[in-house]
């Protein structure tokens, strides 16, 4: 029986299309993705290439907007983060947002028998929804003087959600073939249950602002009459100046799994020549479905810092921006309680719940030859995009793919 380490190379990706939003899109449909395929169906280590194998690190990204973008000429040059915001957060108003990025750390997985195969997985992650902010006034509030505004901009009024949270988890799979040896009608499932440590958590709602952007010599106002309200509540870490070994610091807790299936059809009757050969792909149509990120983090820490303002800018006066450029939304707290234009109102519990973005995730895969495949997925969100829930976008996608024991091509 061969055996094989597999260490994944750290690549990064960054999409602009809001289409696309799977995670590691093109290596998830392979069927040598070894202990990852649990990440994407636990069901996937089951029957598995592998005898056993390990994972040191992957890393993936994605930023996407339904008004704004990142170009490839935008990731051919070093851009900060302020640069990735502007990019992304534009429109003047009802801007939504997707941003997250996905490192898999030290896993590894061991099939038990033929039947039977169980996995250890670490993973870390910075998930970010923007749901109705308005544009011009996000990239007003990051370069103040740089925002373009040259005729004023009213507020709607609109209700908005920025909302970032990180997380690391830590996860026990179980992968078991339920099929006999030799049906045509292969079938397999797999659970995976985890332990989840947030480590960093942030939101800003508002609600009925009103008032006018104008740009007021090399600054941009909020021009009076404004009315409104704004909540805000962050832990300790921040997500302005945000580490590696944030990765580590927990600020609060949960739980939560992953469920899936995998059924395959196996026109051939004769599996003598799989007898000393795991890496052939034995099927001619297979079907995945899975549930993944089920469940929910606390945050509870004593340190949070939890705020209700009630806006109120009086006709003739203005609330110059310049004062929140550079800080986190934690940050922003001082600076409303020090200005006479909002007035703090009771305030929030620095304990609430925060629910992961749970999906529905279905592929069907089509072999055409041994190496030749084409595989069609979708990625459906359960979670309403209000409050604390976390909530991916649907998205639908056709892969060709190329692949042996060694390289894949997608």
């Amino acid at each position: 029986m061969r055996k094989q380490l597999l260490i994944v190379a750290i690549t990064a990706t960054v999409f602009a299309s809001v289409s696309y939003a799977q995670t590691y899109p093109g290596y998830r449909t392979g069927n040598y993705t070894g202990v990852n395929g649990a990440f994407f169906n636990p069901a996937n280590i089951a029957d598995n290439r592998f005898k056993w194998d390990i994972n040191l690190a992957a890393i993936n990204g994605f930023a996407g907007a339904d008004q704004g973008g990142i170009k490839f000429s935008d990731i051919t040059h070093n851009f900060d983060a302020n640069d990735l915001k502007s990019n992304i957060l534009k429109g003047q108003s009802h801007v939504n947002s997707l941003d997250y990025a996905d490192l898999l750390g030290p896993s590894f997985m061991l099939s038990l028998s033929p039947n039977t195969s169980i996995a250890l997985t670490t993973r870390s992650r910075v998930f970010a929804n923007v749901k109705d902010v308005n544009g011009d006034l996000v990239n007003a509030i990051i370069d103040p003087a740089g925002a373009g505004i040259t005729t004023p901009v009213a507020l709607d009024g609109a209700r908005t959600i920025t909302h970032t949270t990180g997380w690391t988890e830590i996860g026990g799979s179980v992968g078991q073939v339920f099929s006999k040896k030799g049906s045509h009608h292969f079938f397999k499932g797999g659970i995976t249950l985890k332990y989840i440590a947030g480590t960093a958590d942030a939101y800003m709602t508002t609600n009925g602002i009103s008032g006018s952007l104008q740009s007021l010599g090399n600054t941009t106002v909020v021009e009076g009459p404004a009315a409104g309200y704004i909540s805000i509540n962050a832990t300790n870490a921040n997500f302005t100046d945000y580490k590696f070994n944030d990765l580590f610091k927990f600020n609060g807790q949960g739980f939560g799994g992953d469920i899936g299936f995998v059924y395959e059809y196996r026109p051939n009757m004769d599996y003598s020549m799989y007898t000393n050969d795991r890496w052939a792909n034995k099927y001619k149509l297979k079907i995945g479905v899975s549930l993944l990120d089920v469940g929910m983090i606390k945050f509870n820490q004593s340190g949070n810092l939890a705020a209700n303002f009630n806006t109120n800018i009086p006709e003739g006066n203005q609330f110059d921006l310049n004062a929140l450029n550079g800080k986190s939304v934690g940050e922003f707290i001082p600076v409303f309680n020090a200005s006479p234009y909002f007035v703090a109102g009771t305030p929030q519990s620095n304990s609430y719940t925060v629910n992961l973005p749970t999906t529905v995730q279905a592929n069907i895969d089509y072999l055409f030859n041994p190496n030749w495949a084409v595989n069609i997925a979708g990625q459906f969100n359960t979670n309403n995009s209000i409050n604390f829930n976390l909530y991916e976008f649907n998205s639908y996608s056709i892969t060709p793919r190329w692949e042996n024991p060694l390289i894949s091509v997608e």
